[in-house]
């Protein structure tokens, strides 16, 4: 990521699909009225009201005072859970690697859009949270924490998301980056997020080892995250098995995550950042 790089993010915002419920200035709608440029409704003068809101044209037609209303413009949570267990730190290329480099790009996007920015790591069945960042100029803040975040340890994501009880009760933004690994069901925290009236992202990362993995004959494998060891003869049966397994994972996570309405973006972590960036998130409208 160079200064170019960023340019070109400076010029995006996160989506959502709700009107936001946050605290005020930033560059999102709220369902409160406020005093932005956008337009949204009349309603009859009372008094005490600004006047300077008055619809003149509106009082020469109908002979009384109307009040232009506008939807305010606020800020809004965004939280990015960053899944910090051993199996992310595996591939070629890294998907540690993309995943923290999503989690800058996600982070800066969201503070240079004057939102509000919080980095939460899940890890074995706990949330661990950043400082709430605010502004572009604590970006590198955000930055020096992602890159110093470790991979270890096994993770259940529904337990650990469960306990996130920092998120804004009046809605915000989650975005979840993970090879979706868990020792639980990731979907219940999911359904808890949905619950506590977040818009969802899904950032599934998986390398292309994990996708089509280069095996023959007689192979031992190791769980990265509990040390567990499986013996397996690997041939072609096999492999177009596993192969078929991995497609209904990746099917599955997208139905599900269609099904509620939240944006689910397949990553493979030999995928150029720029192309991930302006390609998927842009055309999944994660991004606008």
């Amino acid at each position: 990521m160079d200064k170019n790089f960023f340019k070109k993010l400076d010029r995006l915002l996160l989506s959502t699909d709700r009107l936001v419920k946050g605290g005020s200035g930033g560059m999102r709608r709220s369902s409160g009225k406020g005093s932005s440029i956008e337009f949204s409704d009349y309603r009859e003068y009372t008094s005490g009201d600004d006047f300077r809101h008055i619809d003149w044209n509106a009082y020469a037609r109908f002979d009384r005072l109307f009040i232009k209303l506008f939807m305010e413009e606020q800020e809004t949570m965004v939280t990015v859970f960053l899944d910090t267990s051993k199996s992310m730190d595996f591939g070629e290329p890294n998907k540690g690697d993309i995943a923290k480099d999503l989690t800058a790009v996600f982070s800066y996007i969201a503070l240079s859009g004057l939102d509000r920015l919080t980095v939460a790591t899940l890890k074995e069945q706990d949330v661990e949270r950043s400082s709430i960042y605010a502004g572009k100029q604590s970006f590198f803040r955000a930055y020096d924490y992602i890159y110093d975040i470790d991979f270890e340890g096994e993770t259940y994501i529904s337990r650990a998301i469960k306990k996130a009880h920092f998120l804004n009760p009046k809605a915000g933004i989650s975005i979840i980056i993970s090879d979706l690994f868990s020792k639980d069901d990731y979907r219940e925290g999911i359904d808890y997020l949905l619950y506590r009236g977040q818009d969802v992202v899904v950032i599934h990362i998986l390398s292309p080892q994990e996708r089509e993995p280069n095996l023959d004959g007689s192979v031992q494998l190791i769980d990265s995250e509990d040390g567990s060891k499986l013996s397996i003869m690997a041939n072609n049966s096999l492999l177009r098995s596993y192969s078929e397994n991995v497609d209904k994972f990746l099917n599955g996570n997208r139905e599900f995550c269609h099904s509620r309405g939240i944006h689910y973006v397949d990553v493979n972590s030999n995928m150029d950042l720029e192309e991930i960036v302006f390609g998927l998130l842009m055309r999944q409208k994660v991004i606008r």
